[in-house]
Parts: structure tokens; sequence; C-alpha cells
């Protein structure tokens, strides 16, 4: 059975920056990879989860859900990079503009129908309890519906679909992935092609990063070299080098050759 839990978020605290890239992103994409601090390590893969505004800024409530991919340990806090916290790694496939004005599943909503629920997390990472979790789910939708249609689909289809990895907690690390942009830029090492080329402002600096060596080849702990084992590719090549062919993945090298071919 599928769980969701609850990421609190203080605007008070914590800018929410690229916001406007990642609701861009999500628009032409449909998700946009993402990752949050999280005390609970029971969050698995394709668990949903909401991020929950706890701040005095804007309305308490709801901005947005995602499906997880991962929890990682020992990583960077947002706050303070020299505290090392635990972090859920997920793609965010819903984001509201946060604003006073905004149309959102507002916390003194959710206390009234489900007061069993604690609505206002001082940790991130609480579980929604199983009890509630259908008649909240119904409610998250019948809220799309009538507030935010674009997003319907992204919403109701979460229980039937685990999304594919292309992204690992080694890919996310942010020091190795800015090491291995800062070596080859924002070209997709395959096909050469840069995002802001063709989407301008909207695909600015935006770019996946590969992990040569697939993950589950490793064991256990391991160091890795960020432009050595780290390239950068564009959405769709990534896409192509985890798909597989006579049961095996291709190589960068093996995708740019078949890239070429008449």
């Amino acid at each position: 059975m599928k769980k969701a839990y609850l990421l609190s978020w203080n605007p008070d605290k914590w800018a929410w920056e690229d916001i406007d890239v990642e609701i861009e992103h999500i628009k032409h994409f449909g998700s946009v990879p993402s990752y949050w601090n999280c005390r609970s390590k029971q969050p698995k893969n394709g668990d949903l989860v909401f991020i929950i505004s706890v701040g005095k800024k804007i309305k308490n409530g709801i901005y947005a859900s995602g499906i997880v991919d991962c929890i990682v340990d020992n990583q960077e806090d947002f706050l303070d990079p020299n505290k090392l916290v635990r972090k859920v790694y997920f793609d965010f496939n819903i984001i509201i503009k946060p604003s006073n004005s905004s149309k959102i599943l507002e916390a003194k909503y959710l206390i009234q129908q489900f007061p069993v629920q604690d609505w206002t997390p001082q940790g991130s990472g609480i579980e929604i309890k199983d009890e509630i979790l259908d008649e909240f789910l119904v409610s998250w939708n019948k809220f799309l519906h009538n507030n935010h249609p674009e997003y319907v689909q992204n919403a109701e289809y979460w229980e039937d679909i685990a999304p594919q990895k292309l992204y690992t907690p080694y890919e996310r690390n942010p020091k190795a992935r800015i090491e291995c942009i800062k070596h080859y830029g924002y070209n997709c090492i395959v096909c050469k092609m840069n995002l802001e080329s063709i989407y301008g402002q909207l695909g600015k600096n935006f770019i996946h990063v590969h992990h040569e060596k697939f993950v589950s080849s490793y064991s256990g702990k391991h160091l890795i070299d960020p432009i050595k084992d780290l390239k950068p590719v564009c959405p769709n090549c990534h896409s192509m080098l985890h798909r597989k062919i006579d049961g095996k993945h291709l190589s960068i090298k093996e995708l740019e050759k078949l890239l070429k071919q008449p």
C-alpha cells in the first residue's frame, strides 16, 4: 500500500527562489526532480509527498506534491551547509505559485476535515495517517478539479505509476553536479543541444546529469569523480541512456554513435 507524507516548508526561513522555473518545467515535461529535508526514514519509491507551508508570510496549506524516488542520509542542509541531514528525493508533479492570493488546500480546512492529523508539523516528513489517506486524496483531487484543472491528471495517476529512476542520490549530489557542469557546461554531451537555444530563458542553465556507471552496480558507499563519472545530458538523451537494447543500456559513446547514423 502506498503511503503519503507531509514535508514542511517555512517561507519565513527559506525562499523558494527557483519555483517559477520548476513550475514552467512541469508544464512542459510533467514533472521536475527535487529534494527536501526529511526526518523520517519511511518514505519509499512511489510514495507521495506534499509540501505544506508552516510560516507566517503566506497562507498555510499545501502548495505542491510529488512522487518519492528515495531517501538519502548525510546530505547538506538547506540553511546550514555545515549540517548534514536526511533528504527525500522525489519528482514534483504539482506546484502552486505561493502568494497570499493563491488558491491552496488550506491548513485550517484540513484541520477541520481531518482533526486526527497534524497539519502544522514542526518536523518535515510526518506520515499522513492511513485512516484518512483515501478521503484526503479525494479532497485533494476535488480541490484541483475546481481550482487547478491543468494539474488534475498529474494527481490522479500517482497510485499506478512508480517513476523511472533517471536520477540517483549520487547524481544529485549538489557539489558533484556543480563540478560536472562547471567542467562540461550546459550542452548535452550526446546530441550537443543547449536547452536555452530552444526554450529561451526557461531552458537557461538547465541540464540533467547522468552517472555513467549505474549505481546499482556498486555495493555500499563509494566516491565518484564528477568529471570522469558524471556527464551532462538533455532529458531526451538521458531517457535513452536508461532504456535497453538487447537487454543492455547504451554507453554515452554508443548512444552518440547511434544518433549519428542516417
